[in-house]
């Protein structure tokens, strides 16, 4: 039953996260049940994004999986390693690094596809 709620691009630009949050506020309402957590999560993904994509812009996906599932895919341009970058290992005061982990955390599942020409970050969020 998984249907398109909607679609934005975005601009490889520091302040498309708030631009992401604004649109998602629009899309689900603030007072839809999970909007904290896909606001979170969308957020760090986004900026992943911006921050190591080789792009200019990203795309931003969300899906009704089912009715009580919501999926966000972030679309970039890739990045030459296309690893995942995680703060393993890293101070507790260390400033980044650590997006993906609350990703894992929060979600109900999440991954990556793609390659160094373009990748898919996405999770899954149910309520």
């Amino acid at each position: 039953m998984r249907r398109v709620l909607g679609r934005t691009d975005l601009r490889s630009a520091p302040e498309s996260v708030a631009e992401a949050r604004c649109w998602l506020a629009g899309l689900l309402g603030r007072d839809h049940r999970a909007f904290r957590d896909i606001e979170l999560l969308t957020s760090e993904l986004v900026t992943n994004a911006i921050k190591y994509a080789a792009s200019t812009g990203v795309s931003l996906i969300v899906d009704e999986v089912d009715e009580d599932r919501i999926r966000v895919e972030v679309v970039d341009g890739g990045h030459p390693s296309n690893e995942p970058r995680f703060a393993d290992g890293a101070p507790d005061f260390a400033e980044g690094g650590r997006g993906l982990h609350i990703v894992r955390m929060l979600a109900a599942d999440s991954g990556v596809s793609g390659d160094a020409s373009g990748r898919i970050v996405w999770f899954d969020v149910t309520f």
